[in-house]
């Protein structure tokens, strides 16, 4: 016999979404101590999941984050900018499109400012609004 749920016992469904309220944000303090400071959540919370995704090397470690998880950005290391160019965007794509309050992602501009790393700045698109990101790639290990 197959047990079923009764519908008292049921969880109620709420189309609404669920406050993306966060633990606790990271604050830099100078270039070396960062620590845990108070709650955030909408676009904060957002950019505090970005920050993660994107420190985060994806298939490293699956138990913890499973294999969707994090970016792919050590790929580039070694590479030349063109070829950043060229995958920045899926890559980007790839990484960010994993949280379900990130709508689209669009590259706004890629620099070099030194042969050592690229800037990629990135248009954010979440469900709170729109914002645009930095990221700094090593091209060099």
């Amino acid at each position: 016999m197959i047990p079923s749920l009764r519908d008292e016992y049921a969880a109620p469904i709420n189309p609404e979404r669920e406050s993306s309220r966060s633990v606790g944000y990271i604050q830099t303090v100078g270039d070396y101590e960062t620590r845990l400071n108070g709650y955030v959540d909408g676009i904060e919370a957002v950019r505090q999941a970005i920050w993660h995704i994107f420190n985060t090397e994806r298939y490293d470690n699956p138990r913890i984050h499973g294999v969707n998880y994090g970016s792919e950005l050590r790929q580039f290391v070694g590479e030349r900018v063109t070829y950043l160019e060229a995958r920045a965007d899926q890559v980007i794509r790839d990484a960010l499109m994993q949280d379900d309050r990130i709508v689209d992602t669009r590259i706004l501009d890629i620099t070099q400012p030194d042969p050592r790393s690229a800037v990629i700045d990135v248009l954010v698109i979440s469900v709170y609004g729109e914002f645009d990101e930095r990221f700094e790639i090593p091209l060099v290990a």
